[in-house]
């Protein structure tokens, strides 16, 4: 849901609010905090520059049942931001001599599958080790968003893989499973807990004093702000998150904070001076391409104006920092309603280093063109979506997810939220997707096709992962596979594609031959993990 609508919505549920705390900016940001009040999960923004704060606003609730107001102090999961502490602490270590970015990570981490042998704890952080997403294996096996996510079981689950997504250092694809082992070798190299090397050579030393890596979800933490997502009626709901796992996620933190470690990235004073500009340093792929990921920071322009940034999602928590060297600028917002964080960056850019109102024009491009964009899209990672023409209007369909109608900018996106895409044509037969972190991906556009019966009956059996310690069950039903598993009961329905592939709402399926009559094994592809082989088993 586009931000202004998400907005809109929320004010029509809004009782009366709560003063917003902070200090005022331009008029054009009024709208983006008017509807927020003690009935709508809440935003705290912090805009600087030269050194200065300029804008600083915190509106909302932290907390619906408690009547808790968003204030400087509450403190948000940043989900992915994150990141970039992990980074840190490697590269602290990397300057005492301690470990070495350019070795195998097994060297520091010996309990590492032989596939990993060729991942050096670089490749970790910049996202090209091949490693497959952690989030996506758990998934898979069976556990869900909201239950208790422990390091330990994330571990032995990235542990257990017996193959990469790809050679290292070949490919970009984000992996929050080379940030977990980050972590888990910056404890093992310092001899220390995670939490605590963290706290002890980068917050303290920098008075973030009202941040910390959460590693235990049973412990009380104060002025936190609670998790809430908005259904497809508009409806506040509360979006549970159990995190005890680290190095990927699970920093608490507040605007003020992040500013603090903004203005140490752009101006070193306790740490090594080195240590931000690797981080900020681009990645060289093996084939020459370029990615704009660093380590923990990714390079992005930003309606002109050129950015190091990260991104963060996790249950409703949305994070963003942003820091302009050229302009000496930090931008940050932290929300705990799903809100597009992306769209309110770009109105804030627009509203205080482009000084002028945060519209970007939006088109309404003639019917031809629409027709022209319709089709089933593929990548080469998890599920495809289909763009239709209803209403006038073009609407991307994904499996699982609420259709969402597109939005043409006048910089030539076509873009969706949840999740968020920004689209531009690549030819005829392709869209380019653009997003705020990482190289750009491709999709093509397919036939969708008719599988035969005698195809359907050959996928219907159990298939078992040892990787995963699952077995999933594939069934027919009036002509319709579905897989279900003991752990996931409920018939996830198996969406025919193109050349003998299947779409759930989290993956592709594929089913191999065998030698005799049924289908051997089963291959899924998720967003950031590729071919998890399931064997057939009686």
């Amino acid at each position: 849901m586009p931000l202004r609508l998400m907005l809109t919505v929320l004010c029509l549920c809004a009782a009366l609010p709560h003063p917003a705390h902070g200090r005022r900016g331009p008029s054009s940001t009024d709208a983006i905090f008017a509807p927020l009040g003690s009935e709508t999960p809440g935003l705290s923004v912090l805009v600087a520059r030269g050194g200065k704060v300029i804008f600083e606003r915190s509106a909302g609730a932290a907390d619906i049942e408690q009547h808790t107001a968003v204030t400087p102090r509450t403190r948000f999961h940043v989900a992915s931001v994150s990141k970039q502490f992990t980074a840190a602490a490697v590269l602290i270590l990397a300057r005492e001599g301690k470990l070495q970015l350019d070795a195998p990570a097994r060297r520091y981490l010996t309990s590492l599958p032989e596939a990993y042998a060729a991942v050096t704890i670089r490749q970790l952080l910049n996202h090209t080790g091949g490693l497959r997403d952690q989030w996506d294996l758990a998934l898979a096996s069976g556990a869900s968003i909201s239950d208790l996510l422990r390091q330990d079981r994330l571990l032995a689950l990235i542990q257990a893989q017996n193959s990469l997504n790809f050679a290292p250092g070949s490919e970009f694809r984000y992996s929050n499973s080379g940030y977990l082992i980050a972590a888990e070798i910056v404890a093992r190299v310092s001899g220390m807990p995670f939490a605590r090397f963290v706290q002890e050579r980068i917050l303290v030393p920098l008075r973030m004093d009202d941040t910390l890596v959460y590693d235990d979800a049973t412990i009380p933490i104060a002025h936190r702000a609670q998790s809430y997502s908005i259904d497809g009626h508009g409806r506040v709901r509360l979006s549970r998150l159990n995190f005890s796992n680290y190095g990927a996620t699970s920093l608490f933190t507040t605007a003020t904070d992040l500013y603090r470690w903004s203005r140490e990235l752009l101006h070193p004073r306790l740490l090594d001076p080195s240590l931000s500009r690797e981080m900020e340093q681009t990645t060289r792929l093996r084939d020459g391409r370029v990615s704009p990921y660093g380590l923990g920071l990714n390079h992005l322009t930003v309606r002109g104006h050129e950015a190091v940034t990260h991104t963060g999602s996790d249950a409703g928590f949305r994070a963003l920092i942003a820091i302009y060297p050229r302009e000496d600028a930090t931008i940050v917002i932290l929300s705990n309603g799903s809100d597009d964080v992306s769209a309110l960056h770009e109105a804030l850019v627009d509203a205080f280093l482009n000084n002028r109102r945060g519209v970007n024009r939006i088109s309404s491009p003639p019917a031809s063109e629409l027709a022209r964009l319709t089709g089933y899209y593929v990548s080469g990672w998890g599920p495809g979506f289909e763009l239709q023409v209803e209403a006038d209007k073009l609407v991307r369909r994904m499996s699982g997810e609420t259709p969402r109608n597109a939005t043409f900018h006048a910089d030539g996106t076509i873009r969706f939220s949840g999740p968020s895409m920004r689209l531009k044509p690549a030819g005829s037969e392709q869209l380019e997707d653009n997003p705020v972190i990482g190289p750009p991906l491709t999709y093509r556009r397919v036939e969708r096709t008719t599988p035969t019966p005698a195809l359907l009956a050959a996928a219907v059996g159990r298939y078992r992962s040892d990787e995963l310690d699952i077995t999933i069950s594939v069934t027919l039903d009036q002509g319709r596979l579905s897989m279900s598993s003991q752990r996931d009961p409920a018939p996830s329905p198996l969406t025919p594609v193109d050349d003998g592939a299947f779409d759930t709402g989290d993956a592709r399926i594929r089913f191999e031959p065998g030698s005799r009559a049924g289908a051997a094994s089963l291959l899924m592809t998720m967003g950031r993990s590729r071919n998890l082989r399931f064997v057939r088993v009686p």
